[in-house]
């Protein structure tokens, strides 16, 4: 019974962890796969604690919020300011999440959806890929971008690549290791068990395929398809979750496909991750390194 639980929900993290946990306690062998999928999916948000870090620098802290406000700016645009919007949604989530404050918000949204106002210079999301040569093997990386000038951008990303041994790739040459993937994050505050698997549920009624209440101590995240974003995020608000922080992202398709780093590597990627950080244009870096 169990092991058909498990193979049922190999996917949903939070449930994962449950199961293997009672496995070990019955002395119940499983899959090493499935260990390694736990393990996995904690050992992706060591990098954005350490992001957290290095974003409470008043430099960085200030690309940040120019970053969310240039975002939001785009969206708006795209849409007309429409506030329904999935992706002015997403981007305003985003930002908020980045404590930017609320009179910004505003004036990115009008910005954004004023006629013929700040058009002269159009922004486009860009993306770029490459593999970054650390000392203990290389990493894949898909790294986004806002830019109103793709060559400018092209050229920075070039020059990092280049500086850390990396190399910069056709884009789209890491798509077998990476799919995109919706993605919602709930703080926990004031969380109960009952409220845990009332996420739990609402969440995989919102066709969510993965379910991680346990990834850290502050907040529970749901993946679903990009398609599906809008209709899990509808099922957690029917259920009374608020405040969501949600956007698509690249995810690792299989955990055999991640590289663990070592402390040297460790301290060397996050150098990497920094200068990309530093970059006005770069919004986001997605790879495989635990």
């Amino acid at each position: 019974m169990i092991g058909q639980t498990i193979i049922q929900h190999r996917r949903c993290s939070s449930y994962l962890h449950h199961v293997l946990a009672r496995c070990k306690n019955a002395h119940i062998i499983v899959p090493e796969s499935l260990s390694l999928q736990a393990r996995g999916m904690a050992g992706h948000n060591k990098w954005s604690k350490i992001k957290r870090k290095k974003g409470a620098k008043d430099v960085v802290r200030a690309k940040e919020l120019g970053k969310a406000s240039k975002r939001i700016e785009m969206a708006s645009r795209a849409c007309g300011g429409d506030m329904t919007n999935i992706n002015l949604m997403s981007a305003i989530s985003l930002a908020k999440s980045a404590q930017l404050p609320k009179d910004r918000i505003m004036d990115a949204i009008n910005r954004g959806s004023a006629p013929n106002k700040g058009r002269d210079q159009e922004m486009e999301n860009m993306r770029y890929d490459g593999m970054i040569q650390s000392p203990g093997g290389k990493i894949a990386v898909i790294v986004t971008a806002l830019t109103d000038n793709k060559n400018r951008t092209a050229a920075a990303v070039r020059a990092i690549m280049k500086k850390t041994g990396g190399d910069l790739l056709a884009t789209g040459s890491n798509d077998w290791l990476f799919e995109n993937i919706g993605v919602v994050i709930q703080t926990k505050e004031g969380w109960t068990d009952e409220t845990e698997e009332l996420f739990l549920e609402s969440a995989l009624d919102g066709e969510a395929f993965d379910v991680d209440t346990e990834c850290d101590e502050e907040n529970a995240i749901a993946k679903c398809a990009p398609t599906n974003l809008h209709t899990l995020l509808k099922s957690l608000e029917s259920s009374g979750f608020s405040d969501m922080e949600f956007s698509t992202k690249w995810s690792v398709i299989e955990d055999d496909n991640c590289i663990t780093l070592d402390d040297e590597s460790s301290q060397f990627f996050g150098g990497v991750l920094e200068m990309f950080e530093e970059n006005d244009d770069v919004t986001e870096v997605f790879h495989n390194a635990l």
